[in-house]
């Protein structure tokens, strides 16, 4: 090789040195973008055993591990626990069964787990945690194929077992003990107008707070024994209410807490004297006679929730609708309504009308975007939201007139962190965001650990605390001393920093990589044989420039 094309081959070299991926790996995982206008703050999601809090940078600053998948929501608590469902237990079989509630230490350590699954009984989906401590859990029970004709069922779309919806409120006792002390069962709301000579025969249209024992999912008779098929729940501290999304309905439901467990089982009793029975429903008016399937608004919809107090848009109601088997094409919405409320509080509602609202407050569409199952939507302090695109494990942000100004695609899926150019194929319920001033997060410890993805593409990253344009965190000072280099290679740098330092040689292949936060490093080179070599430092979690430096190996 002569002296021109040396001289050209390490110029190539160096300059692949500095920019490593340039040109040679596309991004297909990890962080896409973070706007000023994002909220900042870290954002929680499962996969698999794994659950993970990362920056709005991407930057992951702790994981939690459970021995069970997910079943399937995750929360942080204010005092820096993690409550988690997970996939345990024996007896009924479904999509999304959890059956163990788990609560997780900051630091990792099991504080409580509870079974909630038997032949009778599973939790699924969800859960939420009350004000007082105590946990509600959303679950399925079984009935038979003739308790279930009993109560006014088509014996020809009823399989051997049905499993309507129920709720039970948990008191967490002691590491692995639950006290149930509220309940309330779909099973006691029933109508049907299919057997005269059965139970709970009655005028459908007449009665929408009660459920319609022979409605099917797309008019499917072969609908599963998940009939209801709920997904999301949700508790208003202020209202003593519970809000229910069912998938299979195409609607969400509210009830009254205040209840009794007597009370919720029957037609009277709580602050709305109306028992168990449904206070509002929305999105399908079809399920209860009001209504054709060109009123459906939901289409397999999730993570219904009120927007919270304080922040824009408060009270209302807030869904992911998915869009599955929407008429008018396969895409995925994020939707507000506003219930209407009468001044005692109560929801109107007019005689042989459809509940309110006629319209949306507010939908963002993403074109054609579309999730088919899972995901969510999270309203933010700021009015944004932050959307959980399930399929692929796309989290965005975006503003209340559509700005996206935050994007991730998740870089672990259920077999671990992934490679960049390997697009995510995985799946997970939803992700939640909590802002830098969230009571779990004081005195603990924040530091970015790098990336989640294997081998990430080097960039930039500004955290944005609303009055700080750019915090771009710049290598410390360092220096390499006594170069050439004969038995080691001797770097010191100001502070204690963890950095990230790698030999390659003139080929670019990699021949030693090594991690530390020490202010004087010794790198034995000894196995080096003579010749040029490049050293190339950076941070972990790549927040800040890549240093490359020659050295000669003597």
């Amino acid at each position: 090789m002569n002296s021109k094309i040396r001289t050209i081959a390490l110029f190539l070299i160096f300059s692949w040195l500095l920019f490593p991926f340039s040109g040679k790996t596309q991004q297909t995982i990890g962080l896409f973008l973070n706007d000023s206008l994002s909220l900042n703050g870290y954002t929680l999601f499962t996969v698999s055993t794994e659950t993970y809090l990362i920056d709005n940078c991407g930057h992951l600053v702790k994981t939690w591990t459970s021995n069970h998948q997910p079943g399937l929501s995750v929360y942080l608590l204010e005092n820096g626990d993690l409550l988690r469902p997970g996939r345990g237990g024996s007896g009924l079989i479904g999509n999304g069964m959890g059956g163990v509630i788990e609560r997780f230490s900051w630091e990792g350590d099991l504080l409580w787990s509870y079974a909630y699954a038997n032949d009778t009984v599973r939790q699924h989906h969800d859960i939420e945690i009350m004000p007082n401590g105590n946990v509600l859990l959303l679950a399925w029970e079984a009935k038979s194929q003739e308790e279930a004709i009993a109560n006014g069922r088509n014996p020809a779309t009823t399989g051997s077992q049905i499993f309507p919806e129920h709720i039970v409120e948990v008191k967490p006792i002691g590491s692995n003990q639950g006290e149930i002390v509220w309940e309330w069962h779909a099973w006691d709301h029933m109508i049907q107008d299919f057997d005269d000579e059965k139970a709970n025969f009655g005028i459908i249209a007449e009665h929408p707070e009660l459920f319609d024992v022979n409605y099917l999912f797309n008019n499917n008779p072969n609908t599963n024994m998940d009939w209801m098929h709920a997904n999301a729940i949700a508790y208003h501290p202020e209202r003593d209410e519970i809000a229910i999304s069912s998938r299979h309905f195409g609607e969400i439901w509210i009830i009254d807490h205040s209840t009794s467990t007597a009370e919720a089982a029957s037609h009277e009793g709580g602050q709305s004297n109306k028992g168990g029975d449904l206070l509002y429903r929305w999105g399908n008016p079809q399920t209860y006679g009001r209504g054709t399937p060109m009123d459906q608004r939901f289409f397999g919809q999730h993570n219904v929730q009120w927007i919270p107090k304080g922040y824009p848009n408060e009270d209302k109601i807030i869904v992911f609708n998915n869009g599955f088997n929407r008429p008018d094409g396969l895409y995925s919405t994020v939707d507000v309504i506003a219930p209407p409320l009468n001044n005692d509080g109560s929801y109107q509602l007019s005689d042989n009308a459809a509940y309110g609202p006629s319209d949306l407050y507010w939908t963002y569409r993403e074109g054609e975007a579309y999730s088919s199952a899972m995901s969510g939507a999270q309203p933010l302090s700021n009015g944004n939201v932050l959307i959980c695109y399930a399929n692929g494990m796309r989290f965005k942000e975006v503003t209340q007139d559509g700005k996206l100004v935050w994007e991730y695609i998740s870089s672990a899926s259920n077999t671990g962190p992934l490679p960049q150019e390997t697009p995510n194929s995985g799946s997970t319920f939803r992700a939640t965001r909590y802002a830098v001033d969230y009571p779990a997060f004081k005195n603990r410890d924040l530091s970015p650990q790098g990336p989640i993805e294997l081998d990430p593409i080097p960039y930039d990253c500004s955290i944005f605390d609303g009055t700080v344009a750019n915090r771009k965190i710049p290598l410390p000072q360092l220096e390499i001393r006594q170069n050439p280099v004969a038995e080691y290679l001797h770097i010191t740098k100001e502070n204690g920093r963890r950095l990230v330092i790698r030999i390659f040689n003139v080929t670019g292949q990699l021949l030693l990589e090594k991690e530390s936060a020490e202010e004087q490093l010794a790198i034995p080179v000894e196995h080096l044989i003579s010749g040029l070599y490049f050293v190339q430092i950076s941070e972990p979690h790549l927040n800040g420039s890549t240093l490359v430096k020659k050295i000669v190996k003597k």
